[in-house]
């Protein structure tokens, strides 16, 4: 299959639009549908050890996805996901990682107290993790084209990424005593996620695919810099 040519199918810009109709502040447009199929390949877990393995998988799905439009008349966009668990941002500050052999990696804590959160900085994009990502997702579209829609991996916001960092039998605790402890972790992460999503919006474009639901979603910062908001 030539995903390149699909990609720019134009049954995929009919749904991109009406994506854009749908969630215009001044829409009129009725409810749209997302089906979901049976038949996909089995997902595999998102290790570090098998980076091939996902990308592998990911363009599998998304050439099954262009070819149901043959048949399935719904509102889905096809996209190629760079797909991980919730602990990319939380790793790359420095919490290990627990990988069950047959579940979802996850982030163990890092600090157990607003000094020990204190002390941490803002990771740069190199942190392995990260960098992992952006691995993969350059990947994706080397195999499917540069008109491909990517999904976005696993984002938690500022706030479930510094309930990741910081363990819960303290940071429960925090919210309430140690409010400017947490803000200011939350400061940190969101200068991460910033970097992140400046970075991710500029090699790949400003339309995707959310994690989930799987919206469809044109980024409104074209060309302007989150950090410059």
């Amino acid at each position: 299959m030539d995903s390149n040519r699909l990609a720019s199918d134009p049954r995929i810009e009919m749904r991109k639009k009406r994506w854009r109709d749908f969630l215009s502040p001044a829409s009129r447009s009725g409810p749209l549908f997302q089906i979901a199929v049976a038949g996909d390949p089995e997902r595999p877990w998102p290790n570090p050890w098998n980076v091939r393995e996902r990308i592998d998988w990911a363009v599998r799905v998304y050439e099954s996805s262009l070819e149901r439009m043959a048949w399935l008349e719904d509102d889905t966009v096809p996209s190629v996901s760079a797909f991980t668990g919730t602990e990319i941002f939380a790793e790359a500050f420095g919490c290990k990682v627990h990988r069950p052999a047959d579940n979802m990696p996850f982030a163990l804590p890092l600090v157990s107290c607003a000094a020990e959160a204190s002390r941490l900085t803002c990771p740069d994009l190199e942190a392995e993790s990260i960098a992992r990502v952006f691995e993969i997702a350059d990947a994706l579209v080397e195999r499917t084209g540069p008109g491909v829609v990517l999904q976005l991996p696993d984002v938690q916001s500022p706030l479930d990424i510094a309930a990741l960092l910081w363990d819960k039998s303290d940071f429960y605790i925090a919210l309430m005593e140690e409010g400017e402890a947490v803000l200011e972790l939350c400061g940190k992460i969101r200068c991460l996620l910033e970097k992140f999503f400046d970075a991710w919006f500029r090699r790949y474009g400003t339309s995707f695919v959310a994690h989930y639901p799987y919206y469809y979603i044109l980024n409104s910062l074209k060309n302007v810099s989150m950090t410059e908001k």
